[in-house]
């Protein structure tokens, strides 16, 4: 191996891993300073809980994300972005959503179950 790539790459991990932790003591710090504040999965004082399974949610994600229905700061928001939006919603790790995604498309029988039982949902409401 290349000595000097291996120096920079280990370089560039550990300002990364700083900038990370840096991130987190700043909102750690946030949060001590203002104990009051609403949890991370409260929005106007409402708690909201995902209740089915979480690679449910991912299905989710990767049907936001490949219809580009929301934008975050201007930009197409990425399956990252969609899962800090869950775990920040619904105060849920959803750990490697692309594994999950990986086995939903494995299944042998309907791929995007959940999709298709909210299309079955909106169908039989009419």
């Amino acid at each position: 191996m290349d000595d000097e790539f291996c120096l920079a790459s280990y370089r560039l991990s550990c300002i990364k891993a700083y900038e990370t932790y840096k991130s987190f003591l700043k909102d750690e710090i946030n949060r001590l300073k203002n104990p009051q504040a609403v949890d991370a999965n409260q929005w106007q004082g409402r708690k909201y809980t995902w209740e089915v399974q979480d690679t449910d949610l991912v299905e989710v994600i990767y049907g936001l994300a490949g219809r580009k229905a929301i934008k975050v700061n201007g930009r197409e928001m990425t399956i990252k972005d969609l899962k800090i939006m869950c775990k920040d919603f619904f105060g849920i790790d959803l750990g490697n959503v692309y594994d999950t995604r990986g086995r939903n498309l494995k299944r042998k029988i309907d791929q995007t179950r959940f999709l298709n039982s909210m299309i079955q949902a909106i169908i039989k409401e009419k």
